[in-house]
């Protein structure tokens, strides 16, 4: 399987690495997220010529959505001191074929940055690329955005506004998205009572950061797109710090075990 990724981890002055893609680091805490390129992303001539508009570059990365496969350039289309207006663009043969503006897809869309890539194979010869989004105010708000070549043409064929999201990618036959968005379960938090400071008292409350039982939404890859197939939420309450540290996951299949009949390889 050959798969490139760009993920984050620990949540505090993390660095997103890549398989055959130029990453990032951010840092980030519940007052914030700041996202800054671990080396400079400097795009060849030919590449920014194509792309005036691009602030900063946040993503360089070759896939294979299509047969003859293309570039995927996510990048911020405004000034540092403004919201950032993220876009993802697809440069195919030397031109810019597809420029995605979060914005234009979900709400609220251009004040998020993005903080992950990743590239999986779906069917023969045929890649998924997937880029994970965080705002750049609390860092709560988890967008995903999918892509794909379908009947012809680049596709967004997955869309989903998380919450301290994680989405974890299950390899195999049936490759499946499994969506992780924080649900809003008031949860128990312990606290001390100011006459004696001593006896515990459980306060029931809801703070964005605090721990939070999670909607687990899974989608299974069916002719040229990902459809739900079930939804479930925790019993326990998660820290969602841990959970959004890394917001994209790759989950190989395990190797089935031979029957105790079968023969073994070289035997």
């Amino acid at each position: 399987m050959r798969v490139r990724i760009c993920i984050c981890a620990p949540l505090l002055a993390c660095t997103l690495v890549g398989l055959g893609a130029k990453g990032q680091q951010y840092s980030g805490s519940p007052l914030g997220v700041l996202v800054e390129p671990k080396t400079a992303l400097k795009p060849s001539p030919e590449l920014r010529r194509l792309l005036p508009r691009a602030i900063r570059i946040r993503f360089l990365a070759q896939t294979k959505l299509a047969p003859e496969g293309e570039t995927i350039v996510v990048y911020d289309g405004k000034p540092a001191e403004s919201e950032p207006y993220p876009h993802i663009a697809i440069v195919q043969s030397g031109r810019i074929v597809k420029d995605y503006g979060l914005h234009r897809l979900i709400e609220y869309g251009e004040g998020h940055t993005a903080v992950g890539l990743l590239s999986f194979p779906v069917e023969t010869n045929q890649e998924v690329a997937v880029v994970a989004f965080r705002n750049i105010g609390d860092g709560a708000s988890s967008p995903f955005v999918a892509l794909a070549w379908v009947s012809g043409t680049y596709k967004v064929v997955f869309k989903r506004h998380a919450t301290q999201g994680r989405l974890k990618v299950l390899g195999g036959e049936t490759p499946r998205l499994e969506l992780w968005s924080a649900a809003d379960d008031l949860s128990p938090t312990t606290a001390l009572l100011a006459a004696d400071n001593k006896t515990p008292i459980v306060h029931l409350m809801s703070v964005v950061w605090g721990p939070h039982r999670y909607q687990v939404e899974t989608y299974e890859w069916r002719e040229g797109k990902f459809v739900r197939v079930s939804k479930w939420k925790t019993k326990k309450f998660i820290d969602p710090a841990r959970m959004a540290a890394r917001p994209l996951v790759l989950v190989k299949p395990k190797p089935q075990a031979l029957p105790a009949n079968a023969a073994k390889p070289n035997s």
